[in-house]
């Protein structure tokens, strides 16, 4: 028997039950080296007849889905959170990680910490971890406070809300504060705690039930090892995407619309970073503008856009049909 299987050291990692680190990367971790398997086939003519082969069949005994999951630490987490995601195609159910919160290398022996949570299939979860920082001694409001914040060019931040620093002016309309840098930084270093260079280690063991291929549920374990971050990420630093959508659309037609359910709730002072990948059957030239609804009839609207999209007649088309609708 001929035994064909992937050789990507994470997965042998996954499936061992080694340790899980942290992944860098921006759509797949394995977008520059993934290839499918190629079948080099050999054949040579030892008789004395022209030998003419027409044709190549696959006889298929069985085809079935593997419906593993494979947990990923997607870089480091800007904040009090953990980040797990699940890029395998089986979901990853009753998943209980013990962790404790420490410096990067720093040894075993503080506070041990639990999580309950599932992961769905190509999904993700995002596992708060606000409580267990306090407990650990950082002051959480307060980080969160300079977060939204930051510090301005002058030494002077406007805020009705701030409550940091001296209060200047008291007279209506929004309250003058004044915080100098180094009363700033006094304040951050408070509020950090433990962790006074902000970088946080979370170590400790994720335990999940998945689906095998035969149609059996397994208990599985791997040891995990994730960076946190409590500081600002660096100035320049591309956010990175929370999540990837895929629309359709017609390679002949006009004055049509594409509707695509996303979901993105924005706090004060959050950011957040998605992708939306255009596809269509062929080769096509677009004039589109994009619509961002929000609080149901709000709406933030791009400038014209001119897009071509290229697909050969080899290429297999990635999405899925979509319903059309036309405008009122």
């Amino acid at each position: 028997m001929l035994l064909i299987e992937p050789e990507i050291p994470y997965l042998n990692s996954v499936r061992d039950g080694d340790e899980l680190t942290p992944l860098h990367y921006w759509h797949s971790p394995w977008e520059k080296s993934f290839h499918w398997p190629i079948l080099d086939i050999k054949i040579v003519n030892n008789s004395n007849r022209t030998v003419l082969f027409h044709e190549a069949a696959l006889h298929v005994k069985a085809s079935r889905p593997d419906p593993r999951p494979v947990p990923v630490l997607h870089g480091v987490a800007y904040g009090t959170f953990f980040d797990l995601l699940n890029l395998g195609w089986g979901p990853m159910t009753n998943c209980s990680l013990r962790f404790q919160l420490r410096r990067p290398g720093g040894p075993d022996g503080g506070k041990d910490f639990e999580a309950h949570f599932d992961v769905s299939a190509g999904g993700g979860t995002r596992v708060p971890l606000e409580e267990q920082f306090l407990d650990v001694g950082v002051d959480v409001p307060l980080l969160e406070k300079l977060s939204r914040l930051g510090y301005s060019y002058g030494d002077y931040l406007i805020r009705s809300d701030v409550g940091l620093g001296r209060l200047v002016d008291d007279s209506s309309g929004p309250r003058l504060w004044r915080l100098d840098r180094a009363e700033y930084e006094t304040l951050r270093l408070r509020a950090l705690g433990p962790f006074p260079d902000g970088h946080v280690e979370l170590a400790g063991t994720l335990q999940y039930d998945q689906a095998e291929i035969d149609g059996s549920h397994t208990r599985r374990t791997n040891a995990i090892r994730s960076a946190i971050s409590l500081n600002e990420p660096l100035a320049g630093a591309p956010l990175p995407p929370s999540h990837k959508y895929l629309v359709q659309l017609r390679s002949d037609g006009k004055n049509y619309i594409e509707t695509l359910p996303v979901s993105h709730s924005l706090a004060p002072g959050e950011s957040d970073r998605f992708l939306i990948s255009i596809a269509a059957d062929r080769s096509s030239v677009h004039e589109l503008s994009l619509q961002l609804r929000y609080n149901d009839d709000r709406v933030v609207a791009s400038g014209p856009i001119n897009l071509t999209l290229f697909r050969s007649t080899a290429d297999e088309m990635p999405a899925s049909p979509v319903d059309h609708q036309e405008p009122a």
